[in-house]
């Protein structure tokens, strides 16, 4: 996974509960991601299916559903 595509999964990761696109780039702002670059990412992990994208409208909402992925990020993120 590339850089941002880690920095991305791990926002989503974080809410328990599917979060707008939207939010998720505010969130991402925060840590030096562009927009553009956050909505692109959230495509690939999608598509790989890492992350699970429920549509609405244009604008998905996105969350980590599988619970072994989601405890592999939490302990990745306490390693570091």
């Amino acid at each position: 996974m590339a850089p941002v595509e880690r920095q991305v999964v791990t926002v989503v990761a974080s809410a328990t509960t599917a979060r707008p696109s939207g939010e998720i780039e505010r969130e991402a702002r925060h840590l030096g991601i562009s927009p553009a670059a956050t909505r692109q990412a959230l495509r690939r992990l999608a598509a790989r299916g890492h992350i699970d994208r429920l549509a609405n409208g244009q604008r998905g909402r996105y969350a980590v559903n599988d619970r072994l992925f989601r405890r592999y990020l939490e302990i990745q993120a306490c390693q570091r």
